[in-house]
């Protein structure tokens, strides 16, 4: 279960669960949300607040909903048109466009 479904299902306003566990309201948010895993030593206190129903396991799988999307794949003409190159070329000092000494 994740904190935010554990505060809404046992009715704990944010504030109230931040003085149980010995941090800010904004740490609780912010967990809660999804946007910042609590370290090793606040997990301990949430899991034993909440008498268990919310692990570090459910911090790691909510944290993976706020992935951003992977790219959508590249079509074929802008493949083709692309800067970069698609084979290795030996280096030559001449092609070099920094001064070398």
């Amino acid at each position: 279960m994740t904190l935010i479904e554990y505060l809404r299902t046992n009715q704990i306003k944010q504030d109230v669960f931040a003085l149980q566990i010995g941090v800010t309201q904004a740490s609780v948010t912010r967990y809660a949300n999804g946007l910042r895993i609590p370290r090793p030593k606040i997990m301990a206190r949430i899991f034993q607040a909440t008498r268990g129903q919310v692990s570090a396991s459910d911090f790691y799988l909510s944290a993976s909903d706020h992935l951003p999307e992977p790219p959508s794949s590249v079509s074929q003409s802008d493949a083709e048109t692309s800067a970069c190159p698609t084979e290795l070329r030996p280096f030559s000092a001449s092609s070099c466009p920094w001064p070398t000494p």
